[in-house]
């Protein structure tokens, strides 16, 4: 039944959500700092604060740090008197301040035009190790000569590398990313690696003279996409590789008694879509690393899609008090679980589960665990459970309680259907608020992107945006998704398309059949891969009355070369180039199959999109529009890939606007005929 006090979710509730992220809990285990992140509506942009709630829930949450600008990367002191983060209260580039624990200002600890990242204190409180881009082109500064500000801006670009741009990134600038350590005092930063290469991820050991970090420093470096855990003096010096330079490594963590080093990889460099497992390897290079959830088919990452707007949420593997047992999170069937194992071997089990996505875990000395949680009904939240907590799970943050009781929030159910090569695929439904079984409304399918992603049991206000609107709203995990298993994961290599349509017509197909659903007025949308297989069911089916196509891909060839990832991943995906493997590519592209579309299809996509070039958006566009199919290209400036998760709220808003606004003119039932 209905509560009518409430209010359907509508697009411009975006700017009501309050966002809860990277808890970090203090040394004593008695307080826990997080990241709020909300909308500044008036700005267009987003602000973060730390705020902070006792574990045993005695007070309410409530800020910790004060200020207009982003703070974000709490990090306690060992002694847990001072909070280290990232702010950019100093100006547009984040720095490093420390704040004491009892209030008053904060003080700042690195300066300069490059930002720092990612702090991590050293075991005696005495330093922080950091992350900062080092050397390349420098943009002039905002008072800088105005003939200068046009050098800039018409400067000349010599490309020389494959992996030149990132999305969210931009063009590459010459530099590196590098390891620093800084007295918690401030003053000049010693830098202690360097190179042509980037580091990131610092861990310091127990002792304090070493820092574990991730690099990848082969000759082959611009050819790949891996990582290779390494360690190094805390003074800077000499540094040695422990893993084998055939896979990805991320997220080190020393063991107690700093003889090991737990981290998230895999050792399958050939493989575009392997499973990420927990691995640990000896400090000391004697041995080479052990894989301790190769009994476990599943991702030892999150990979879940949301569209809640976080801060960097870093999730590294969690030694146990005596160092036997190791905590992670497990991808598994459109959740996230917690999960643990012995450092020794054995079956990995289950810790925490339910019908949600836990986002981030973290240990507290009495042997409990805080979870930032979500469900598909609401966003992001504390929890405590175990140690001194008990056995029962305690909510500890309501940060968005008010949007919650005030809102119609639809809770989807979840069904399986037979996909192709007759596998179960998970599936779940949202129904409009006031569904009534005995009418029929107008559906959404909504294809997630990745591939190698998931949907399941977390908060998405687009979902319940459509939900809202009146619309059915199917969404599935066909061929192609984590949570499933490595072969699963793998089975749409050369089969981008042909695996996966079967899937997520099926899930249209059975609710169509629960006679629920008006079957002329059927609407597909997706992002990323998403959008490639948006583009692909209209060039091979008439079934959807409407379409939208978000950031999509529409031509395998051309993506190759534009893309930031595809010359990479294309490669082991197609089993080769396309000068090698033309018919795959053109096989598999939806372009080849323009021809056959009759469905009116908005086109949505980013300016500043590297994962899929703006150039995938306008072929497609070109080809229907000479055609005389109904079809609007709606580009977004100053835009990345990502935009529907972080991109500024005004265009995030607008372009849901824009996806009702196009559903209700076109999805009447009616195909154009031409």
């Amino acid at each position: 039944m209905t509560d009518l006090t409430r209010t359907a979710i509508v697009p411009r509730d975006l700017v009501a959500l309050r966002f809860v992220g990277d808890p970090q809990p203090s040394p004593d285990g008695r307080r826990i700092a997080f990241v709020v992140t909300t909308v500044d509506a008036d700005e267009n942009t987003y602000r973060s604060r730390i705020w902070a709630v006792p574990t045993d829930g005695s007070t309410p949450p409530a800020p910790l740090s004060a200020g207009e600008k982003n703070d974000t990367s709490p990090r306690w002191s060992p002694d847990g008197s001072q909070v280290a983060f990232v702010s950019t209260r100093d100006g547009d580039t984040p720095q490093i301040f420390v704040l004491d624990r009892r209030g008053g200002e904060a003080r700042q600890v690195t300066r300069g035009k490059e930002g720092a990242a990612s702090p991590v204190w050293s075991p005696d409180g005495t330093r922080i190790a950091f992350v900062r881009h080092v050397g390349g082109e420098k943009e002039p500064d905002a008072d800088a000569d105005e003939q200068v500000k046009q050098a800039w801006n018409e400067r000349v670009r010599v490309v020389t590398t494959i992996q030149y741009r990132q999305d969210g990134d931009g063009y590459r600038d010459g530099g590196y990313d590098h390891l620093f350590v800084v007295s918690a005092d401030g003053g000049e930063p010693t830098q202690i690696t360097d190179g042509a290469w980037d580091d990131s991820e610092p861990a310091w050991s127990p002792d304090g003279t070493t820092i574990a970090f991730v690099s990848y420093r082969e000759a082959n470096r611009d050819l790949v996409v891996r990582a290779d855990l390494w360690i190094v003096p805390a003074t800077g010096g000499n540094a040695r590789k422990l893993t084998g330079s055939n896979g990805e490594t991320t997220a080190p963590a020393w063991s107690p008694d700093g003889v090991q080093i737990a981290y998230f990889g895999h050792q399958e460099a050939a493989n575009w879509s392997p499973t990420t497992r927990l691995w640990v390897a000896a400090a000391n290079g004697s041995a080479s690393p052990r894989c301790l959830t190769a009994a476990l088919d599943r991702h030892t990452a999150i990979g879940t899609l949301h569209d809640q707007t976080l801060p960097d949420t870093p999730n590294a593997p969690r030694w146990s008090a005596d160092g036997q047992m190791l905590h992670m999170l497990v991808a598994d069937g459109g959740n996230v679980h917690g999960y643990r194992v012995a450092v020794t071997g054995g079956k990995p089990e289950r810790e925490q589960g339910g019908e949600r996505v836990i986002l981030a875990a973290r240990s507290l000395p009495d042997g409990g665990t805080v979870l930032l949680a979500t469900t598909a009904d609401a966003p992001a939240e504390l929890f405590v459970v175990g140690g001194a907590h008990g056995a029962i799970e305690r909510q500890l943050t309501r940060i968005n309680a008010e949007f919650l009781a005030a809102k119609e929030v639809r809770v989807p159910e979840r069904f399986t259907v037979r996909g192709s090569d007759d596998h179960a695929i998970d599936c779940w439904l949202l129904t409009p608020p006031g569904f009534d079984p005995s009418r029929t409304y107008p559906l959404v399918l909504e294809i997630h992107g990745g591939p190698q992603a998931q949907y399941g049991n977390a908060f998405m206000h687009e979902l319940q945006t459509w939900a809202g609107a009146g619309y059915l709203v199917v969404y599935t995990n066909p061929h192609g998704s984590i949570g499933y298993g490595e072969h699963f994961t793998a089975a749409l290599r050369r089969r981008y398309g042909e695996q996966d349509m079967p899937d997520v017509m099926a899930a249209v197909e059975t609710v169509v059949a629960r006679g629920i659903v008006d079957a002329g007025r059927i609407g597909a949308t997706g992002g990323s891969y998403g959008g490639f297989l948006v583009n692909w069911l209209i060039g091979h089916t008439d079934r959807i009355a409407a379409a939208i196509t978000q950031r999509c891909v529409s031509n395998w060839v051309s993506d190759f070369g534009s893309s930031d990832l595809s010359a990479i991943g294309a490669v082991v995906e197609f089993d080769g180039p396309p000068w090698e493997q033309m018919e795959t590519y053109m096989r598999l592209s939806p372009i080849t199959y323009a021809g056959n579309v009759r469905t009116p299809l908005l086109i949505e996509h980013q300016d500043e999109d590297y994962r899929c070039r703006l150039e995938q958006a306008e072929q497609m566009y070109m080809a229907l529009r000479l055609r005389g199919v109904p079809v609007e290209l709606v580009r977004y400036p100053g835009e990345s890939h990502g935009m529907s998760r972080g991109g500024k709220p005004q265009h995030r808003t607008d372009r849901l606007e824009r996806h009702l606004t196009w559903f209700s003119r076109w999805m009447n039932g009616d195909i154009p005929a031409l």
